[in-house]
């Protein structure tokens, strides 16, 4: 019985520790990588990049204080939405979308969808708004324009 249990003590750790490794090796280089479809020109990639670097410098809570909680993450360019491109004048949109663990936290559990291009950000959660330090609005997108 006493190696039953010890087996099962050691199962439980090597459990938690996986699920530990897990959440922090959600936020990588490779999430950072934008996944864009084939044609996309050099110009389009160096926007997109510079787009996401700016999200990341005007969002640091997400990437500071909440990274270790995220479990996934990925980073892709594509069409933007017809009301975004309008309203917006996007011609791109790259999505960073983060899911934050099951761990009592802020926003914890939720799958956090961000939206960028070239003169700034938004989400449609008010609580992907709150991680990266503004009020977010439950009426409508959250919008961030991009310091100069």
């Amino acid at each position: 019985m006493k190696c039953i249990n010890y087996l099962g003590a050691v199962v439980l750790l090597g459990t938690n520790i996986s699920v530990a490794m897990a959440a922090s090796e959600g936020m990588t280089q490779e999430s950072f990588k934008i996944d864009a479809p084939a044609g996309t020109s050099d110009k389009q990639m160096q926007q997109a990049t510079d787009a996401f670097e700016r999200f990341k410098d005007e969002c640091p809570g997400l990437f500071t204080t909440h990274s270790e909680r995220v479990e996934t993450a990925k980073t892709e360019l594509w069409e933007p939405m017809p009301y975004r491109a309008d309203e917006y004048d996007w011609e791109y949109e790259v999505r960073f979308q983060a899911t934050l663990a099951e761990d009592g936290g802020e926003a914890a559990g939720h799958t956090l969808d961000y939206y960028m291009s070239n003169n700034g950000w938004l989400t449609q959660k008010v609580q992907a708004a709150e991680i990266c330090g503004h009020v977010g609005n439950s009426d409508r997108d959250t919008y961030v324009q991009f310091e100069s």
